[in-house]
This record gives structure tokens, C-alpha cells and sequence, in this order.
């Protein structure tokens, strides 16, 4: 009985995103991990913009990348936000505590692709499809 109960339970809707980044398109998300109570969804798509919002829906920031998005990940401790585009060998980031943005422009020519951030510090690797790889230490900017 308990779980007929849970499975026809259905989740609450906090807020709704009615087409927030231009054209259709893959859109890519991610919550803010570890946060206080004041969770950031960020959400980037083809129209080269990452909007991050609070946790009620309102507009917290934009990011305006070189080309459409095809990454976006938090740092483990929520306190960076990186977002690759298709365009450029550029990381853009967020930072979600103080609002700051920076790009990190890797040294070589082809766009990155994919990214990870380390789980015990705030070190960023990018790859681009040509094997390219970028390390970035959020916590010193080198």
C-alpha cells in the first residue's frame, strides 16, 4: 500500500522555463550542489547565453559565450560555474558567490568539448575532440 501511495504522490512544480534560450536545440542544466538554501540552476543553449536563475525562477545572471553551449558544470563545492561553447577555446566562468565571470582562453586553436572538475579541489580539465587538454586552477586563476 505504502508504495502505490508513493508512486501516485507526484512531485511539486517550484518553476517553469518556457523556451529560455532561443532556437530549439539541445539545452544543457545544472544545479548548483552544496549550497545554503539558495540553489542556481544554470541552463545554456543554441543562442550562445547561459542564464542562471535562483531557485523561485527570477533571473540571477547571464553568460554570453562565444558560440552555443555544449557543457556547463558546477564546481563539487557549487562555487564555480564553467560553460564551454562550440565556437571558441574559451572556459567561461561563474562565479557563484561573488557573481564575477572570467574566460579562460586555452592555448590552443580548436573548441573544447568536455570538462571535469576535480572532486577535492577547484582544478577545471577541458578537452577539446582534437585531444587538446586544458588544466585550470580556479583557485589561484593560473
Amino acid at each position: 500500500m505504502r508504495q502505490a501511495m508513493e508512486r501516485d504522490r507526484k512531485m511539486k512544480t517550484v518553476f517553469e522555463l518556457k523556451a529560455p534560450n532561443g532556437p530549439p536545440g539541445p539545452l544543457f542544466w545544472a544545479w548548483q550542489p552544496a549550497s545554503k538554501g539558495h540553489a542556481l540552476l544554470a541552463v545554456g543553449g543554441a543562442d550562445s547565453r547561459v542564464g542562471i536563475y535562483n531557485n523561485d525562477g527570477t533571473v540571477n545572471d547571464t553568460l554570453k559565450l562565444k558560440g552555443p553551449c555544449v557543457a556547463l558544470e558546477w564546481s563539487k563545492d557549487g562555487s564555480a560555474l564553467a560553460a564551454l561553447n562550440s565556437a571558441a577555446p574559451v572556459a567561461t566562468l561563474f562565479d557563484g558567490m561573488k557573481g564575477k565571470k572570467k574566460e579562460v582562453i586555452a592555448a590552443f586553436a580548436d573548441p573544447m568539448t568536455c570538462m571535469a572538475w576535480s572532486k577535492t579541489s577547484l582544478l577545471l580539465a577541458c578537452g577539446s575532440q582534437a585531444g587538446n587538454v586544458l588544466m585550470y586552477n580556479h583557485a589561484n586563476g593560473k
